[in-house]
């Protein structure tokens, strides 16, 4: 008689910001690249400002408790749109790094997606310091930059992959510069428009000024 294979569910952390705008692209990443019948998401957020902050103010820490869960069950509503079993998880850390690289060793984190920002140094340094047994996806604007193998799993890091990654990023860059050139050039076009209005008002100004020189001038002649 056949038996049927039962595949291990895995788990993947998603490591989220406090806002639900910024987190979403990194959940929406992972949510279409893994198997909705073989994972379970775990929705997580490292609390900053709950460690730092107000730890004698129960009403803010009440409130800031509050955001952070809103937040959070806001991604699972997406995960479960997507039929996606999921939970929410918060962790407690002043520091963010520190907070992430807890968690992978506490809960020995196999699979774990996260935002990247451009020259971030929180991402370098997760991907530097994380443990090697955790593989790590390294998401910005819903777009797959980078990912850290584990050590025992190099050989999956095929060129083609590599290549994706950087092209990606190099993509992501010439965005960002074709953005902030937009910029420049708008904030050179608006100064050179006040420039050209101050230079009319203070011609204005002097046609006005020698046109009432031109008027006395007559008028002492007249006078005399």
């Amino acid at each position: 008689m056949a038996t049927t294979e039962v595949k291990e569910e895995q788990q993947v952390y998603v490591c989220l910001p406090p806002n639900y705008d910024e987190g979403k692209d990194i959940l929406s990443w992972a949510l279409n690249h893994f198997s909705k019948d073989e994972t379970k998401i775990v929705a997580t957020l490292i609390s900053t400002e709950e460690a730092m902050n107000f730890p004698q103010n129960n009403i803010l820490l009440g409130m800031m408790r509050e955001l952070i869960n809103e937040t959070l069950d806001k991604h699972l509503t997406q995960c479960a749109i997507q039929k996606f079993k999921a939970e929410k998880l918060v962790q407690t850390n002043d520091d963010p790094v520190k907070g992430i690289l807890e968690l992978i060793d506490l809960r020995a984190i196999k699979n774990l997606v996260m935002g990247a920002a451009p020259n971030g140094k929180m991402s370098k340094l997760v991907k530097e310091k994380a443990n090697p047994s955790c593989k790590i996806w390294f998401i910005r604007k819903g777009n797959l930059i980078f990912t850290r193998y584990p050590k025992s799993d190099l050989t999956e890091a095929t060129s083609e992959e590599i290549d994706s990654g950087l092209n990606t990023a190099l993509r992501l860059m010439l965005q960002d510069g074709y953005k902030e050139a937009n910029k420049l050039r708008k904030m050179a076009s608006e100064e050179s428009k006040r420039r050209a209005e101050v230079e009319k008002e203070m011609l204005g100004t002097y046609e006005k000024v020698m046109l009432l020189m031109v008027r006395l001038s007559k008028n002492i002649e007249i006078s005399n």
